[in-house]
This record gives C-alpha cells, sequence and structure tokens, in this order.
C-alpha cells in the first residue's frame, strides 16, 4: 500500500488538487472528497470506481462545476496496476 500514495505523488495529482488522505493542498481542480466524487458520480451517470478512472483517463468527458474543460491531461499513460491503484486510493479516501 505505501505505494499508493506514491503513485498519486508521482503522476503529480496534489500539484492540483486538494485531498486529505494525500495531504495535498491543490487549488487548480476540484478538492477530491468522497462527497464530492460521489455527487459528481451520480450526476455522470457512472459508478464512483467508473467514475474515477474516468476523470483520469478523459479528464475533459466530465467537468465538474466551476471548473474549465482542457486543464487536465489525460493519464492514459499509467500502466493498468498504476490506475487501479490510483483509483482504488482515491475511492478509500
Amino acid at each position: 500500500e505505501p505505494m499508493i500514495p506514491l503513485r498519486y505523488a508521482q503522476a503529480g495529482c496534489g500539484s492540483c488538487h486538494t485531498f486529505k488522505a494525500a495531504g495535498s493542498t491543490g487549488t487548480i481542480g476540484p478538492a477530491i472528497t468522497k462527497a464530492r466524487i460521489a455527487a459528481d458520480a451520480k450526476k455522470a451517470k457512472k459508478t464512483v470506481p467508473v467514475f474515477i478512472r474516468a476523470s483520469i483517463v478523459t479528464p475533459n468527458a466530465f467537468i465538474a462545476k466551476g471548473y474549465k474543460k482542457g486543464v487536465m491531461s489525460s493519464y492514459a499513460r499509467l500502466s493498468k496496476k498504476q490506475l487501479d491503484d490510483l483509483v482504488a486510493f482515491i475511492q478509500k479516501g
């Protein structure tokens, strides 16, 4: 499990997102909270894990209210294992 927060850090997520579990305080993108993810996943008509994965791989498919399209780049270059780990870490919160 120590590799999971490391993947979050290596991908640079924290420079744009606030996420308590990772100790990050970025403000360019929406804060990562269970409540926000659940609400946005519902609006996008996706399950939470599917929504998280889609938000990483195709970030412009759903834009959180108050944020602009085209700011976050795709992290499709992550391996399946890295992506699975990152989704699990974010979902766990």
